[in-house]
């Protein structure tokens, strides 16, 4: 009876998602754009539970922010701003750069009003307060600890001898930090030495607050493997999302690629870094993974790239229309049980940036190259490419869109969600363009832009579990099931399967519906009225 009522409340809240008259208020609101005499380059954006965000993103030569200027002390320069709760704009915290090219790659509000970030250099880094130098291959991967005021608290430095970066970062509210990232030949944390086995190996790293570091994962076989996103899991577990070309070995399962295109895994860790379980998804040709999230209950929901077929061992399979690449949206269990996987298809490429979980829905930013058609919206770029931003369901089908164009192309690089409904969004954009009907100011390089995106649900119906209204027998059943009501009110009907997908919908007041032709199984049976749904449970012999 617990399954069920779970069962039914959750099918109950997705319905609810695709009632006719039910609307969302789209508003994008609290638009900010920078820039300067070079392009600007998306880095991240995160908030935290209190409300505090934090956004970076790189620059070239010159910046021009509100009441300051920025010069770039090499090639690219990274800048951090912040937004506290309750505010609408962001403002300056720190700049760090050096002789070369720097990346941020993460950023993410501390307890203490300060941030945490993490990237990669070249040679030398500096800071307001201090300078970090690399060594060995002259590239070392950074993480610094800020307090409120941007000085900063602590930094570590990761070295390697070859090829090396950091993909994600991750910070609880307990002050627990996980980085996770790929090397190739050595890599050097602290007193600890890690060499690769393949090409490249990924590794996962878990800090103190302080910054001091508490254990080292890597794992690898041969050619590349690459982690490319962590979330939590309940207990203080974690999980990762990347790709392997070859063999990767998790423990005692040895994963290959089913051809030398890219395959996918996801992998969770206990808070002692013991490996609790491991999962591969691949096929023929490549799948690129992009971007994971999970919810409280540690169900996970992941996102990537995919031409020719995603197959799980559980036997759940999708795959690409044609050639072209792909959106893939595919949820699991917290144990990794795949639970369901979707394919979004369009005329020529559909590609996954970012992706968030948010009040019980999915956000996912991308961008298509020629037509796609999106939950009932056809997404069809004069010039061939837009981006957008996807509303879904916890079942992955999709609610609603917002284009997001610009005639010099305009690219999504942070998601986030804060307090009031709020979802943040950010990118970088060149010449004239809007997010739906917000203009964005002309410009003539790449600028970065940040942006609030409003979603509040009207026009909810009255919901009636088991509703007396009507009788439904017999249940189970083997074929037709008999509708008795007095009910004078016309009505329609239709049929979900218990993963919430419509099967079937009867217009004219039907009196009975024939499930010879349906597996045997639970379904559910809505009944539409103007104002009212009643929803039953059907068994399906």
């Amino acid at each position: 009876m617990v399954a069920y009522n779970y069962v039914l409340k959750l099918v109950v809240v997705i319905l609810l998602l695709l009632l006719p008259g039910f609307t969302f208020a789209q508003k994008w609101q609290n638009l900010q754009t920078f820039g300067g005499s070079g392009n600007e380059n998306p880095g991240d954006l995160h908030c935290n539970p209190a409300g505090d965000c934090m956004l970076a993103y790189t620059f070239q030569r010159q910046l021009d922010l509100p009441g300051r200027t920025l010069n770039s002390r090499g090639g690219s320069d990274f800048v951090v701003m912040q937004r506290k709760k309750g505010a609408s704009a962001y403002t300056y915290l720190l700049h760090g750069g050096g002789p070369l090219d720097e990346e941020i790659i993460a950023v993410r509000p501390r307890n203490n009003g300060g941030v945490l970030c993490a990237g990669v250099f070249w040679r030398e880094l500096v800071l307001p307060d201090t300078t970090l130098q690399a060594r060995d291959a002259g590239k070392a991967i950074f993480v610094t600890a800020h307090k409120a005021n941007g000085e900063l608290d602590w930094a570590k430095i990761i070295n390697g001898s070859g090829l090396k970066s950091v993909s994600d970062l991750l910070l609880n509210e307990n002050g627990n930090i996980w980085l996770s990232g790929y090397f190739s030949d050595t890599l050097f944390v602290d007193g600890e030495k890690l060499i690769a086995a393949g090409q490249t190996d990924l590794f996962l790293l878990r800090l103190e607050e302080n910054g001091k570091l508490q254990w080292t994962r890597h794992h690898g076989t041969s050619g590349n493997t690459r982690a490319v996103g962590i979330a939590e899991l309940p207990g203080r577990a974690i999980v990762g999302l990347g790709y392997f070309d070859q063999s990767v070995r998790f423990g005692e399962t040895l994963f290959t690629a089913n051809t030398t295109d890219q395959d996918l895994f996801l992998a969770a860790w206990g808070p002692d870094g013991q490996l609790l379980w491991s999962q591969k998804g691949g096929g023929v040709f490549d799948v690129t993974p992009v971007d994971i999230t999970t919810d409280e209950k540690g169900r996970i929901y992941f996102c990537g790239n995919i031409v020719g077929v995603l197959r799980f061992d559980s036997g759940l399979s999708v795959q690409s229309k044609d050639g072209n690449a792909d959106l893939f949206l595919a949820s699991c269990a917290f144990n990794g049980t795949p639970l369901w996987a979707r394919v979004y298809s369009g005329d020529l490429i559909q590609e996954c940036s970012r992706l968030l979980l948010a009040e019980n829905k999915i956000y996912l930013s991308g961008y298509t190259l020629g037509n796609f058609s999106w939950a009932g919206s056809n997404i069809n770029p004069s010039d061939g490419f837009s981006s957008y931003l996807g509303t879904i369901d916890t079942l992955g089908r999709p609610i609603s869109v917002s284009v997001l164009d610009a005639d010099g192309g305009l690219y999504t690089g942070g998601l986030a969600f804060s307090s009031g409904t709020q979802i943040q969004l950010a990118g970088v954009y060149r010449g004239q363009g809007a997010l739906e009907s917000l203009a964005l100011p002309a410009t003539s390089s790449y600028d970065f832009f940040t942006a609030d995106f409003s979603t509040l649900v009207t026009g909810i119906p009255h919901v009636l579990v088991d509703d007396p209204t009507f009788k439904l027998f017999p249940t189970p059943t083997a074929g037709h099931l008999t509708i008795n009501s007095e009910e004078k009110e016309p009505y329609t009907l239709d049929l979900i399967d218990a993963f919430g997908r419509q099967l079937l919908r009867l217009n004219g007041s039907p009196q009975s519906i024939d499930l010879s032709t349906q597996a045997p199984g639970m379904y559910f049976l809505q009944i539409k009225r103007k104002n009212t749904w009643s929803i039953y449970k059907v068994i399906k012999k």
